[in-house]
C-alpha cells in the first residue's frame, strides 16, 4: 500500500478540511490542492468540492492510465486507488473455467 502513501495522506486532509475550520485544517488543505494543481495559489473561496472535480496535475502515478479522452478527477482517482487498495485486502474470489453464474440444474 506504500505505492499510494501521499495520496491517502492527502484524503484525511481533503476529508479534514470539509469537517474542521481550523486554521491547520485549511493549510493542510492548502497544501494538498496545490500539490494536485501543480500550482503557486489558489483562487479565494477554493474549496473540497472544487478540488474533488479538478483534473490533477499531479499524484496517482500508481494507477492504471485512462482510455484517451477521458479524464480521471481527483475524485475519480481516488475511487479507482480505494477499487485497488480494496482488492489487495479481500481479492475477489476466483471463478473456475467453464464456471457459471447459474444455479446448477437439479434435474426438474
Amino acid at each position: 500500500m506504500n505505492q499510494f502513501s501521499r495520496e491517502l495522506d492527502v484524503a484525511a486532509d481533503i476529508r479534514n478540511r470539509i469537517a474542521h475550520v481550523s486554521r491547520k485544517a485549511k493549510g493542510e488543505f492548502r497544501a494538498a490542492a496545490l500539490y494536485f494543481l501543480n500550482v503557486q495559489a489558489l483562487t479565494q473561496g477554493y474549496a473540497a468540492g472544487d478540488l474533488l472535480g479538478a483534473v490533477p496535475l499531479r499524484g496517482f502515478a500508481s494507477l492504471p492510465t485512462q482510455q484517451i479522452g477521458v479524464q480521471r478527477t481527483v475524485f475519480s482517482a481516488y475511487m479507482d486507488m480505494y477499487r485497488i487498495l480494496a482488492n489487495k485486502i479481500a481479492p475477489p474470489p476466483q471463478r473456475l473455467s467453464g464456471s457459471s453464474d447459474a444455479p446448477p440444474d437439479d434435474g426438474d
